[in-house]
């Protein structure tokens, strides 16, 4: 599957990026040198192993390097506002999550104005989890609300930061379950991960490709889709455990500044 994937993902990206360079009057030599992807999240991280992976193929389609620019932290807003000030010449592009770069505007956790930004490529999905250590006393989402019903905020949840989609899952099941729940925010994914592993927090909300290669290290609780997804047909989804409510899917785009088509 990788393989039919990323040259069609190649090919969309070099068409965009040319036709934009094209309005600039720059696209007979471009790319003529590195173009470096800015990824808003710590590395490890389902964003950025997938950015890294997609790195590795970037030579041969592009022939020049991508070059992966970590900028973590506030659930993506220090990269995204980083981004909005960068020189629109096709030489820096970011990777955007959805939700997160919706929501964050509307809490006024950014500096950027989204309207700024064009959408390039969409290059995956990635449902939330929440998992616990394979040695945790929550051996289901029965469990985890019903401790959490009888002392609201004795549970811990880490995420990939305030407002992104795996704190709005958290946020959907406290409201449709009626309880409280200890949000605990992170640079990224890795680094909830790496407190969830080190026992300083009860509960991951993450992606599910992140749970996923964890392997026998956690145990997942439920997954926020519609139906079982058929690569972790053995978790149950929220909706099934009487939590409907409970849908949430990161999506990653590829995006250039809007301003590369007007300089």
């Amino acid at each position: 599957m990788l393989r039919k994937t990323v040259p069609i993902f190649f090919l969309c990206f070099f068409m965009m990026i040319l036709a934009s360079c094209s309005d600039n009057g720059t696209s007979d030599d471009f790319p003529n040198k590195s173009i470096q992807l800015i990824v808003a999240f710590s590395p490890g991280a389902a964003t950025d192993t997938q950015a890294r992976i997609i790195s590795k193929y970037a030579s041969t389609y592009l022939g020049q390097e991508l070059v992966i620019v970590n900028k973590p932290g506030g659930g993506g807003q220090v990269g995204w506002n980083s981004f909005s000030t960068v020189e629109p010449d096709g030489y820096t592009l970011a990777a955007y999550n959805l939700p997160h770069i919706i929501t964050q505007p509307l809490v006024g956790q950014t500096s950027f104005d989204i309207d700024t930004f064009e959408p390039l490529v969409n290059w995956g999905g990635d449902p939330t989890v929440f998992a616990v250590k394979s040695d945790s006393d929550i051996h289901s989402l029965d469990d985890l609300v019903e401790q959490a019903r009888k002392s609201p905020n004795s549970i811990t949840v880490g995420n990939a930061g305030l407002y992104v989609g795996q704190h709005l899952a958290t946020l959907l099941l406290e409201d449709t379950a009626n309880i409280q729940v200890e949000d605990v925010p992170f640079p990224g994914a890795a680094d909830a991960i790496a407190s969830l592993l080190g026992g300083h927090t009860d509960v991951v909300a993450g992606n599910l490709s992140d749970i996923y290669r964890l392997g026998s290290d956690v145990r997942p609780l439920a997954i926020a889709t519609e139906e079982r997804h058929s690569f972790a047909p053995d978790i149950p989804t929220f909706s099934e455990l009487g939590y409907p409510e409970v849908i949430m899917r990161l999506t990653v785009v590829l995006q250039h500044e809007k301003a590369l088509h007007k300089k």
